[in-house]
């Protein structure tokens, strides 16, 4: 079992991925939680009967669809406040989507750079099929560039003094939540980095991940983009940004004061949801 580290998976409609996570990373992680939302209740009662049985996996299953910065604050939430996670000292907390899959050997790599670079609030595994012009492509595996702007996605590890210091996702944020909390990190004085690491595996082609996308995805993401950037100036108004022909923002960010982190970070736990299922191991 890999020593310190958490794992939550945030997933949506997706059941034979989140099925096949579950029974993956039990190998090695010993502490899972996953948030697995469905479009309908037969689904998620299958699902959620799927595991029943097996240990170290925990989580919320809802028949109705969870946001996902709600899902991934249930998963911060547990791994930050469980009793069990505390007793095993889990400090690394590694959030990885539900359409990709990574290895033992990655895991170990991320959390080998947090302990070594005490600076750095979190760190994205870079091994999938896109970023073309990504430095890191001719780079050796444990290498890394710092992320300066932008998000941190796919495959996050956060340390937990992340938590202590900004919180969790704001739930105002139905999109780009990722880059609200990569901003937030970055104004408490946190670096983070991209790490060269073992290839990731991509469960899922259509995907921007996986480096194909579905007919009209590409319009919608440029649209979400926009409104992205749109409520992230209305958060931050003491900001600039600017946007290129993809509708891609970079954050000019600066360290919070004392009473701007009051303001703008959120330390609520995640909302109770309505008919979700709440699994816990035996």
């Amino acid at each position: 079992m890999i020593k310190n580290v958490g794992l939550f998976i945030p997933s949506y409609n997706r059941p034979e991925a989140i099925i096949a996570h579950m029974q993956y990373y039990q190998k090695f992680v010993k502490h899972i939680y996953v948030v697995a939302s469905f479009d309908d209740k037969a689904t998620c009662e299958i699902v959620h009967d799927s595991i029943k049985g097996q240990n170290r996996v925990r989580g919320v299953f809802s028949p109705t669809r969870i946001q996902v910065a709600v899902a991934r604050n249930y998963g911060l939430h547990f791994l930050h406040n469980d009793f069990k996670c505390r007793e095993d000292n889990v400090k690394y907390y590694l959030m990885v989507d539900d359409d990709i899959q990574v290895s033992k050997a990655c895991i170990m790599q991320m959390r080998k750079f947090l302990k070594e670079n005490e600076d750095y609030g979190g760190v994205q595994a870079f091994g999938f099929g896109f970023f073309n012009e990504n430095p890191l492509r001719k780079m050796e595996i444990g290498e890394h560039i710092e992320q300066e702007g932008g998000a941190l996605l796919r495959a996050v590890m956060f340390r937990k003094e992340v938590v202590d210091e900004i919180g969790y996702h704001d739930p105002k944020f139905f999109f780009r939540e990722d880059h609200d909390y990569s901003f937030r990190l970055m104004c408490s004085g946190f670096k983070q980095a991209m790490l060269k690491t073992d290839k990731v595996k991509v469960l899922n082609k259509y995907s921007k991940t996986g480096g194909f996308e579905s007919p009209g995805f590409t319009e919608r993401r440029r649209e979400f983009n926009i409104l992205g950037a749109e409520m992230m100036i209305k958060k931050y108004p003491f900001c600039s940004m600017s946007s290129d022909g993809k509708f891609m923002y970079r954050l000019k960010f600066k360290k919070l004061t004392n009473e701007q982190k009051k303001q703008f970070t959120y330390y609520q736990g995640p909302v109770e949801l309505n008919e979700a299922v709440h699994h816990q191991d035996s």
